[in-house]
């Protein structure tokens, strides 16, 4: 399944968010409720929170120009890390993301979760994924906002 329609799927069920919480409940109260016996019941973990839909209306929108003053096309990765296998494609110098508002910080880096409208370009970095399609949700390092 690729990833927008996984990103697709976790927002049908955010939104229904009720029903997914009630159908959780329900298999917690049904595991619970079984006799002990020489094995272990191994109880359903809860659902992993989906990351939240953010209206394209409420996006701010950034232009990327460069890191740290130096001009520099940004990777668009995601997860936020320095891998080469988390990289998604690239942003390069006047293309602009949206910024989630959402941030991290990992590795000694703050990253900002973004959203990438336009198709992304391709690496050649050794490793990296190339999933350039548009409309991704990734992460890019601080140094491309914090102009």
């Amino acid at each position: 399944m690729s990833r927008i329609a996984i990103l697709l799927a976790l927002g049908v069920a955010a939104s229904c968010g009720g029903t997914v919480v009630a159908l959780s409940q329900k298999s917690q109260v049904a595991a619970q409720s079984v006799p002990a016996s020489p094995n272990p019941v191994i109880k359903p973990q809860p659902a992993a929170s989906p990351a939240p839909i953010v209206p394209a209306s409420t996006l701010q929108s950034l232009r990327i120009s460069g890191c740290n003053g130096s001009p520099a096309h940004a990777n668009f990765r995601a997860h936020p890390s320095f891998s080469p296998g988390s990289i998604l494609g690239v942003v390069a110098i006047d293309e602009s993301v949206n910024l989630t508002g959402r941030t991290t910080r990992t590795s000694g880096e703050l990253w900002y979760e973004v959203v990438n409208f336009a198709q992304l370009h391709p690496t050649p970095e050794v490793g990296a994924q190339n999933l350039t399609a548009a409309n991704q949700v990734g992460w890019i390092a601080g140094c491309f906002v914090q102009q």
